[in-house]
């Protein structure tokens, strides 16, 4: 099924303990074209930071409820 990325940009992206930020843009492999990173605002509305998540951190996107889990890993620590 296609889906459009714009439908996904402002998603709010999910840690075990809460909302950690909000999609802003995907960054892609130049050779492959595919996405590589998610790039997420983390800071408040008074001052704006963007962090740069790699897709693999995360779990599918839940299209329905423009979600993305970042599920927890023991082995990485955190």
């Amino acid at each position: 099924m296609l889906h459009d990325l714009n439908s996904l940009t402002g998603s709010s992206v999910i840690a075990t303990d809460g909302e950690i930020g909000t999609v802003n843009n995907f960054l892609f492999d130049g050779l492959s074209w595919t996405i590589q990173y998610l790039v997420v605002d983390v800071g408040t509305w008074f001052k704006r930071r963007d962090v740069v998540l790699p897709i693999a951190a995360v779990d599918s996107p839940d299209w329905a409820q423009k979600t993305f889990h970042v599920p927890f890993d023991e082995r990485a620590g955190g």
